[in-house]
């Protein structure tokens, strides 16, 4: 369990108690995420969450504007009814899970912002309440939210922009989610929160030079855009105390020409030396220029990605066929995670996008790949005889 953990979770506890707000849930002390895609509530989920998910983030809602009422309204998403019944049948099993949603994803618009936060924090809380949640089988709704607001396909188009507007929203809603006991989670794409540089803006068509170099335009690309929200919007007042907004951080090793890919695929760095300089980069933190965007009004400042809260996201299987995109297997990824364990650096888990993809072959040589099972092959998770074998391994 991190430092905060247990006294935060009392905090929260006894600040539902006294409001009569939600219990917020334990998020587990190390993580492994997964990501069904849209629409998808199958047999995939619980055998992933067999296997050894313990976070699972339901894909996606939209934050939009209903012009008849004038009020916020929540779209898209996954099936509640059918989520409810996993919820169930999950809690039924005895496996610890925790249940988030995600707001946005790739190519979808940004949140509207013209409804007040606390408006668009409230058409939130009430979705949840009164149209995912199911009393009945006993699924309160999701436990928080993840935002992935990201970019687009058209480069032209505003929503490749991140308005101020846009970022405080993200940030209040977060601080009243966790005033009322939900977690919250960022995942931001690689370049959306990048330690590497201190440079800042809020535009979404950046190229990365190291790419470049090698003949690569890839032009989606942040600078350091969720950072804003981290660094003004990471802690949360409240009436005990103040408490860290963030639960976790998902950072994208997969954006496609990525960093990551550019070191461990283009440079053959080794895997331990790419992850070793980047969780001690975040931990230590780096001065971003805020001050850069006069519009935002808001100093620069260094900020920092602490292992306790720091989640790895990877891809699955379907990298193999896209280029510009890393994949890192478990099995590489277990002896890197274990150095860092022996300094005491390593991140708090791993995410991976995505849940549809378990037992697809990502090379010729015709073995599935399960990355729940392998990620719990070393972070064990769950129980099983390859977790102890391995462990026994690496002693």
């Amino acid at each position: 369990m991190s430092p905060l953990s247990a006294p935060f979770s009392l905090l929260l506890l006894l600040l539902a108690f006294c409001s009569g707000q939600r219990t917020p849930p334990q998020l587990p002390e190390k993580i492994i995420l997964g990501y069904p895609t849209n629409n998808e509530c199958d047999q995939k989920v619980i055998s992933a969450v067999q296997n050894g998910v313990n976070v699972v983030v339901w894909f996606a809602v939209v934050i939009t504007y209903n012009a008849t009422s004038g009020l916020p309204e929540i779209q898209s998403g996954p099936n509640y009814a059918c989520v409810g019944e996993m919820v169930k049948e999950i809690r039924g099993m005895g496996l610890q899970t925790v249940h988030m949603v995600s707001i946005g994803g790739w190519g979808v618009a940004h949140p509207e912002t013209i409804n007040t936060p606390a408006q668009v924090y409230k058409a939130l809380d009430d979705w949840n309440m009164n149209v995912v949640a199911n009393p009945a089988i006993g699924f309160n709704g999701f436990d928080g939210f993840d935002w992935d607001i990201e970019g687009v396909n058209d480069l032209s188009s505003p929503d490749n922009t991140f308005t101020p507007a846009c970022l405080d929203l993200m940030g209040q809603v977060s601080q009243m989610a966790k005033q009322n006991g939900y977690l919250v989670s960022l995942v931001p794409p690689a370049s959306y929160l990048d330690p590497t540089t201190s440079a800042f803006d809020r535009y979404l068509n950046h190229t990365y030079e190291q790419w470049v170099k090698v003949g690569v335009d890839f032009t989606y690309h942040s600078r350091n855009a969720y950072a804003y929200v981290l660094a003004k919007y990471g802690q949360t007042p409240g009436q005990m105390g103040t408490v860290d907004t963030f639960d976790f951080i998902t950072i994208q090793l997969y954006e496609t020409y990525s960093l990551a890919a550019y070191y461990l695929d283009a440079e053959n760095e080794s895997l331990l030396n790419y992850l070793t300089s980047f969780v001690t980069t975040l931990y230590n933190g780096w001065t971003v220029d805020f001050s850069s965007d006069p519009e935002l009004n808001f100093p620069s400042q260094t900020v920092t990605v602490p292992a306790s809260k720091l989640v790895i996201g990877l891809a699955n299987a379907w990298a193999a066929t896209v280029n510009g995109v890393v994949l890192i297997l478990p099995s590489n990824l277990g002896p890197a995670h274990q150095a860092l364990a022996a300094k005491a650096m390593e991140p708090r888990g791993y995410a991976y996008w995505t849940i549809a993809d378990e037992g697809e072959q990502p090379n010729s040589n015709g073995v599935p790949l399960y990355m729940a099972t392998g990620l719990n092959d070393f972070l064990c998770v769950r129980s099983s005889a390859n977790c102890a074998s391995y462990q026994i391994s690496t002693q």
